[in-house]
């Protein structure tokens, strides 16, 4: 892939806003193109509250960073569920957004210290690996 960032721009002296823009709007696609092109990883997320909280589409991996109870509703998309503590007092339950299932059952509940889970996205609902 040939790069079409210009190693000229900005301008030396007074550069224009808008030539760093389009210089950096230029090297933006040109990664994005490039994270594609390799397979690279889906973007993750940190969950250090307890509660609930969604996690937004095209999130590939969620790491439950507290020991207080969480409830995760997955993203339309495959998602790795981890616990980072260790210290698992409390359930991390993970549940389908409306209308889907997990495994035909309205949530996934992991309760082990360090417990991994997969979830597969099939269009309607989730299979657990």
């Amino acid at each position: 892939m040939t790069s079409h960032i210009n190693p000229a721009m900005p301008v030396a002296g007074t550069p224009t806003t808008q030539s760093v823009r389009d210089n950096f709007a230029t090297a933006a696609s040109e990664i994005s193109a490039l994270q594609v092109a390799v397979g690279a990883p889906p973007p993750s997320s940190l969950i250090s509250t307890g509660g609930a909280t969604t996690i937004a589409a095209g999130v590939g991996r969620a790491y439950v960073a507290t020991s207080a109870a969480v409830t995760l509703i997955l993203p339309p998309n495959d998602c790795v569920v981890a616990d980072r503590t260790g210290s698992r007092s409390n359930p991390i339950t993970v549940t389908p957004p409306a209308g889907g299932s997990i495994n035909g059952q309205s949530s996934y509940v992991l309760v082990n210290p360090w417990q991994v889970a997969s979830f597969f996205w099939d269009g309607t609902g989730y299979a657990v690996a």
